[in-house]
């Protein structure tokens, strides 16, 4: 199963007003998922609010957290995609690769975003790819800290 596709909902007079994404993975099939070659987010819940998602954040390259995506962004609508430099490359050669023009924008560690009602800053973290990124979310109603990937 994927586990690397989040939606960060802010919500205004009890109404869903707007919609952050961070990332969109692919998940990668256990020994009894016979004949599965990648898992794909299920994004049913996200078909009806096309309007509302203001755009999607990448945290960094590995494919379960980009891997999805080029399967995955006809379903969303025109949505505007952000990744640090060689996150946004790695995700750019997924869309490419599927005819997909929309490209990520890449962005650079001291850049700050503002998607809606959401505020993006990216914190650089040691991983296995390089340019990878935890992110701090600003939102009218508190701060959350987004890690990408921890290990114990």
């Amino acid at each position: 199963m994927t586990k690397n596709m989040f939606v960060y909902e802010y919500r205004y007079d009890g109404k869903l007003r707007d919609i952050l994404i961070v990332d969109c993975g692919i998940g990668f099939p256990d020994a009894e998922m016979f004949g599965v070659d990648l898992v794909l987010p299920d994004v049913r819940y996200l078909e009806n609010k096309k309007g509302m998602i203001r755009g999607l954040v990448f945290t960094h390259g590995h494919d379960d957290h980009i891997g999805g995506i080029a399967h995955v962004y006809p379903k969303l609508g025109r949505v505007p995609m952000w990744g640090t430099t060689l996150t946004a490359a790695f995700a750019n050669i997924k869309l490419k690769e599927r005819g997909i023009k929309t490209l990520v924008t890449p962005v650079t560690f001291d850049q700050v975003l503002r998607i809606g009602p959401f505020t993006v800053s990216f914190v650089h973290v040691t991983h296995s790819v390089p340019d990878a990124a935890n992110l701090i979310i600003q939102t009218p109603i508190g701060i959350f800290y987004h890690g990408c990937d921890f290990k114990f």
